[in-house]
């Protein structure tokens, strides 16, 4: 409940309609029930944002491959239905008419590497105005990337998750128990919001569970450092870079122009969701009750 409250995020999801409360829910069902429940809150997950899918690398270190399988089915099922209904019932287009904005946005309100990779690719200089698409790149329809700027976004995203699944299974020694799995649940969960090519605010509130789970265990296992230093990257996930951002917005109603003050508080969510990811990883070797 303290995380929650103090988060801030599910607040922003809320108030715009969002489905990352929904999606919390799910995720924490998927960390902590048994294997058919945790393949069908996957599925259902992957059916409404593709996030929740990377949790299918949970089973295969389980090596439980009918949970795979009934993820994939559950999320088929989940996405033929409507997409189904689209194409009968309903008038007018009936897929998106461009596909290449899910390669990622430089704009300010996405915090993964990938869009701190496109800022850096699009810099923004002392006394200089903030590049357009840094502020107008949530409009996704309209934002055109070049073929560069669309492999380096993905090129960046596909390392993350490819070292980091690595390292997850390294240290799981490539198999978990049922004790690791929901630290190693939310630990990929962390990687998969720093590894996307959008990721918006709010979508930090799919980071709840596993923070109260670290914090609950280091608790527990009276590891003060890990709580601290847990409980700070929690902090800069989302409430401390919104509270500083908002304060320079509202000083004159447009975005500080300060090229330190944009880099920094736009790139050090994405550094946080790592940091947890490596102190959830680093937890699965040390005997997790």
């Amino acid at each position: 409940m303290l995380v929650w409250a103090l988060g801030a995020a599910a607040g922003e999801s809320l108030a715009l309609g969002q489905i990352g409360p929904e999606l919390t829910l799910l995720l924490a069902a998927a960390y902590t029930l048994d294997r058919r429940g945790a393949a069908e809150c996957v599925g259902t997950g992957f059916a409404l944002k593709l996030i929740p899918g990377v949790l299918c690398a949970i089973f295969a270190l389980k090596r439980d491959f009918r949970s795979i399988l009934r993820a994939a089915a559950t999320a088929l099922i989940l996405t033929a239905i409507p997409w189904a209904f689209v194409v009968c019932c309903l008038s007018g287009p009936k897929t998106p008419v461009r596909g290449d904005y899910l390669a990622g946005t430089p704009s300010v309100v996405s915090w993964s590497l990938p869009s701190v990779a496109l800022r850096i690719y699009e810099p923004f200089y002392l006394d200089e105005p903030i590049p357009r698409d840094w502020i107008t790149g949530n409009g996704l329809e309209s934002l055109r990337l070049s073929w560069e700027q669309r492999l380096l976004s993905l090129g960046v995203a596909l390392f993350t998750l490819v070292v980091g699944c690595l390292i997850l299974a390294i240290r799981a020694r490539g198999k978990l128990d049922a004790r690791q799995v929901p630290l190693a649940s939310a630990a990929l969960v962390a990687l998969a919001l720093a590894a996307s090519p959008v990721c918006w605010t709010h979508y930090q509130v799919m980071q709840y569970p596993g923070v109260a789970l670290l914090l609950a265990h280091a608790a527990r296992r009276r590891r003060w450092w890990l709580l601290l230093i847990g409980t700070a990257s929690a902090a800069f996930l989302y409430p401390v870079p919104v509270a500083v951002l908002r304060t320079y917005y509202e000083q004159s109603n447009v975005w500080p122009n300060s090229p330190i003050v944009m880099y920094f508080w736009t790139s050090v969510p994405a550094v946080a969701s790592l940091a947890l990811f490596g102190l959830m990883t680093r937890e699965l070797t040390r005997g997790i009750p």
